[in-house]
């Protein structure tokens, strides 16, 4: 996948972690930095409270075998959820 494909599904601030796209995208109560871009979806996200820290969490991000930095509240998709149990609520 391109960037621009990555836009064009509807992600934003697209960026390649070891290979792999990652981006972030809008959900209804979170902002999800999302890891494993492909044509039909994305492997699974990481569920941020608030937009700023999922932004600033995807700029951090270097090494998807790990979990990202940050203040994420679960992790869903393959491998089902997960959730951060440092997580702080706002």
């Amino acid at each position: 996948m391109t960037q621009q494909q990555i836009l064009e599904l509807g992600y934003y601030n697209p960026k390649k972690i070891n290979g792999i796209w990652c981006a972030l995208c809008r959900f209804a109560f979170t902002t999800g930095l999302i890891v494993d871009i492909g044509p039909y979806g994305y492997k699974y996200r990481y569920c941020f409270e608030n937009k700023s820290d999922a932004i600033d969490s995807l700029k951090l991000y270097e090494d998807i075998s790990k979990h990202p930095p940050g203040n994420w509240i679960k992790r869903k998709g393959e491998g089902g959820e997960l959730r951060n149990e440092n997580y702080i609520l706002e």
